[in-house]
């Protein structure tokens, strides 16, 4: 696991930009590519979303995006929670602009399966995974622990096959789950997603060092945590500490963009 990424996750886990003058000085501090940057994050807002109870590492089809910084080197030991106070201030500025909006908006458009036809809806089908569905939801309440647990999963999952199967236009309802109307929501959904992700860090997890890359000692930490998780402990406590408030206060104030 590389040690380098640090102050990096917000820029990566939120909103894009290189249009403001407030990002000069923390684009040019951190040794940024603003082009390739603004691509990264741009990607990471977009396909942010809450993980399947069952998902473990990467299963959940989200590929973080982290912008390569080659100063960071410097500011590992300086001033790391002034640092990202300001990355979190370039995106909130950034995030609410009209900018942003218009790029989110085409980005939905053009995803749109305006192909998709209705398909038939085999009502027998749907009857009979209905009465399936209902018959595990009387036996689970008899159930308790871990035979309780594996039921719960097995009925959700049956639950999602239900809706898709009585969908008839399965396509367009991800779509839709995916890409919400509003460029606000989207915004409030990946920070929505980082708030979930940091509460489970163990900023406290020990790491070996095998070669030149370090590795959690824990093995289920480096087989089943996401590149997030990882990639907000490698940022550390103290920086976390700052964007976990600043996030918590701007949600609480509400995302509006121009």
């Amino acid at each position: 696991m590389k040690k380098k990424n640090i102050l990096l996750f917000l820029a990566a886990t939120t909103i894009n930009g290189t249009a403001f003058k407030i990002a000069d000085n923390i684009i040019t501090k951190l040794g940024l590519d603003a082009n390739s940057t603004s691509k990264a994050i741009f990607s990471n807002i977009v396909n942010a979303q809450p993980r399947k109870e069952d998902c473990s590492g990467d299963c959940d089809g989200f590929n973080l995006q982290i912008p390569k910084a080659t100063l960071l080197a410097s500011i590992i030991n300086g001033d790391k929670a002034g640092t990202a106070k300001e990355v979190c201030e370039y995106l909130k500025q950034y995030c609410e602009s009209s900018g942003f909006h218009e790029a989110y908006q085409k980005e939905r458009t053009s995803n749109q399966p305006t192909w998709e036809k209705p398909r038939q809806v085999d009502q027998a089908y749907i009857d009979n995974m209905k009465s399936a569905v209902a018959d595990m939801d009387k036996e689970m309440k008899s159930l308790s622990g871990d035979s309780k647990k594996i039921y719960a999963k097995m009925v959700a999952v049956m639950k999602e096959q239900l809706n898709e199967a009585a969908d008839p236009f399965p396509q367009t309802t991800k779509w839709k789950e995916k890409y919400p109307a509003s460029t606000d929501s989207v915004i409030t959904r990946a920070l929505k997603y980082y708030l979930i992700e940091q509460a489970t860090v163990d900023f406290t997890a020990q790491t070996v060092l095998k070669g030149k890359t370090k590795y959690f000692a824990n093995a289920l930490y480096e087989k089943e945590k996401s590149k997030t998780w990882k990639t907000i402990y490698r940022a550390g406590k103290e920086v976390n500490a700052v964007v976990k408030k600043f996030v918590t206060d701007w949600l609480k104030q509400g995302v509006h963009h121009l």
